[in-house]
């Protein structure tokens, strides 16, 4: 088997996140994914002012501000502002709208036997919780942690909760 365990972290699995779309102002939250299909505006919305809307994001909604240090959020914004950088990482939201939008996903319906920890920012302003609600009907060995307070950037915003969860979870 190519992957031996999989950890995703505030992302659903595509077909959960298929049907879930429509439930609990889910695409209310996901506004800016239809904002991100116009050609170069969000490009140029987001590296406005040395990219400080990257920022923004990051801190504007973290649980723990803190653990964003200039450093890090400096390396998220460095990359973005490198010629193609911003549209790189808006072209996986270009990439998936229009399986999304036909409630198509491009994953099937089948169960998966990889061991699969999901780890899940409880207060992601992005992606709904219930997001997470029967991603086990699709993996045969599932855990779930979900932790208050935390934002979508879960690895960043609660790092030694994370870090703790894959030492106990991966084998050693």
């Amino acid at each position: 088997r190519p992957v031996e365990r999989y950890v995703p972290i505030n992302l659903p699995h595509p077909a959960v996140a298929r049907r879930g779309m429509w439930r609990g102002g889910q695409m209310l939250k996901s506004w800016y994914i239809t904002f991100f299909q116009l050609p170069a505006l969000p490009e140029a919305g987001i590296l406005a002012g040395e990219a400080r809307k990257i920022a923004e994001a990051f801190r504007g909604d973290a649980g723990h501000p803190e653990n964003f240090s200039d450093a890090v959020v400096d390396a998220y914004r460095r990359n973005a502002l490198r010629p193609g950088g911003m549209r790189a990482m808006i072209n996986y939201y270009r990439a998936n709208y229009v399986e999304l939008a036909a409630g198509r996903t491009l994953v099937g319906e089948e169960r998966s036997d990889t061991p699969t920890l999901m780890i899940w920012g409880a207060e992601d302003r992005y992606i709904s919780a219930h997001l997470t609600e029967g991603t086990d009907a699709y993996m045969s060995d599932f855990k779930l942690l979900k932790l208050p307070g935390i934002s979508h950037w879960a690895q960043q915003d609660a790092p030694e909760a994370v870090n703790a969860a894959l030492a106990d979870w991966l084998p050693r």
